[in-house]
């Protein structure tokens, strides 16, 4: 009887989502359990797929919100939190995941032959990093740790170097997936920010770049599709000179995701440009980059750019002649 009302305050109760969230975001393993750290990321990964608008606001507007009852605001809470103070790097990159994996299993276009980790596979994460610092001689740092991880990751989200258009059908995520987007962009510009995005803490930038890129490509046929993709888009912009090259490889796919799933005649009426003004950075990209995977990347950028073009019989000449 217990379990059946721990179950249902949990499902029904908004308030009570946002505090187990809390809970889970600020628990610590004091005790040396055995996988900790995956079971802590899967229950915050349920708790977002049960209450998707309400968790995920919550983790990026932070504790403000909790005061209001409308889970317009209340769902701020993962990406606010992403941006808030007294948390670590690996906190911080855990939020990222949590919105990433939910997104994926709210949404009804992932891909089928797409494997997510197992917990062992997990665990072995942290073993990798533990061993190749014990050969080096120190131990491991969160940023260390973040940057196997991000690796992994992107073998599983963002290998590919084309995105494929997916099939129209009903999409659960497209309602909520606004909830996961936005609110990690709202505040990347404020000051004085506990962490260096664009300095020390870059590996941290990439994996926010790949989360934002994983929501949209998630989010697939939202109605609000397109104001993802313009904020993406002028974000993508604004730090595409980004000297990492996680950063500019994630940059390059998001805007994958944008011309690829975007509707193409909706694209040339408002971004046409931008298409025009980014044609010349990936053909940068495409003869400079030192990274293959970032040139690969622009080169499927620009030729489903080059389409969009062609498809309107818009400004063709300025593209194919450079």
């Amino acid at each position: 009887m217990f379990l059946f009302l721990f179950v249902y305050l949990l499902l029904f109760t908004d308030e009570l989502s946002i505090e187990f969230t809390r809970t889970l975001l600020y628990l610590n393993d004091d005790f040396s359990l055995e996988n900790f750290a995956n079971l802590r990321r899967a229950s915050l990964v349920a708790l977002c797929t049960t209450a998707p608008a309400q968790v995920a606001e919550y983790t990026a507007c932070g504790p403000q919100s909790l005061s209001s009852s409308q889970c317009f605001i209340l769902g701020r809470y993962l990406g606010g939190q992403f941006y808030e103070r007294n948390f670590n790097l690996a906190q911080r990159y855990d939020m990222l995941e949590v919105l990433s994996l939910a997104a994926k299993e709210l949404s009804s276009f992932a891909d089928e032959n797409e494997v997510e980790p197992t917990a062992i596979e997990r665990e072995s994460e942290q073993q990798e990093i533990e061993q190749r610092m014990a050969q080096a001689g120190r131990l491991p740092s969160q940023a260390d740790l973040i940057a196997l991880r991000i690796k992994n990751n992107t073998r599983r989200f963002s290998r590919k170097s084309e995105v494929k258009q997916r099939r129209t059908r009903a999409n659960p995520f497209s309602a909520v997936s606004a909830y996961f987007f936005f609110p990690l962009l709202n505040h990347f510009d404020r000051p004085k920010l506990s962490f260096a995005l664009l300095g020390e803490d870059s590996l941290l930038l990439e994996r926010l770049v790949q989360t934002l890129a994983i929501v949209m490509y998630a989010a697939g046929n939202a109605p609000h599709f397109l104001q993802m993709a313009r904020a993406f888009w002028d974000f993508a912009l604004a730090i595409r000179l980004a000297s990492v090259t996680g950063v500019r490889r994630q940059l390059l796919f998001g805007l994958s995701v944008v011309v690829t799933l975007g509707r193409r005649d909706k694209l040339r009426e408002e971004f046409y440009q931008d298409m025009l003004e980014t044609h010349a950075w990936l053909v940068g990209v495409f003869h400079e980059d030192p990274d293959l995977e970032c040139r690969s990347l622009a080169s499927v950028v620009t030729n489903t750019i080059v389409d969009i073009f062609k498809e309107g019989h818009l400004g063709l000449h300025d593209l194919a002649d450079r």
